[in-house]
């Protein structure tokens, strides 16, 4: 999990390969043919405001939960709705558009699935910071120095059980997808 480092924030470009992404980044795509006299690109235009030359945009922390809303909330509902945007098929048969539509209905549903399913589904409670024990401490010398810890630790160890059992209860009660 990432966390907030001493300093102000600051900018950092990246290739994204080593740094994690924590709350938001913006991308920019050169959009240019390579030459093929010489494998050059030329450069992009600078005197249009709209060039696409350029392609960019916003990543949110959560790329694939951004991407499942959209699927999910906007575009298998367009794709999906019958006779309101038939024009707008060109020249796709209607053979054509309902294997499109049942791939992409497909893709969505797993994606949701596999954003469910990373997720594990379950999140245990936490301690509260003042409770934590660090790690190298003599837990002996601790408890004699706060002997409260031993009921907090029970309880949360009592809850943490609970949960598990509640979710795992849950989980084989639910039938088996019949879609995979």
């Amino acid at each position: 999990e990432p966390v907030d480092g001493s300093g102000d924030p600051k900018i950092i470009i990246t290739s994204g390969e080593v740094e994690r992404l924590k709350r938001r980044a913006v991308y920019f795509l050169r959009n240019v043919a390579i030459n093929d006299k010489g494998g050059k690109a030329r450069a992009p235009s600078v005197d249009v405001a709209t060039a696409d030359d350029i392609i960019f945009g916003e990543i949110a922390a959560e790329p694939l939960t951004s991407l499942d809303v959209a699927l999910s909330g906007v575009f298998c509902p367009l794709v999906s709705s019958k006779d309101k945007y038939d024009s707008e098929w060109g020249l796709c048969d209607a053979e054509q558009r309902h294997e499109f539509v049942q791939v992409f209905d497909r893709f969505a549903k797993e994606l949701s699935e596999a954003i469910q399913s990373q997720s594990g589904g379950i999140e245990l409670k936490t301690l509260d910071p003042s409770q934590l024990i660090e790690v190298n401490a003599m837990y002996n010398e601790v408890v004699k120095e706060r002997p409260e810890l031993i009921n907090v630790y029970e309880n949360i160890l009592e809850e943490w059980c609970r949960q598990i059992e509640k979710y795992l209860s849950e989980s084989l009660d639910q039938p088996p997808n019949k879609d995979m």
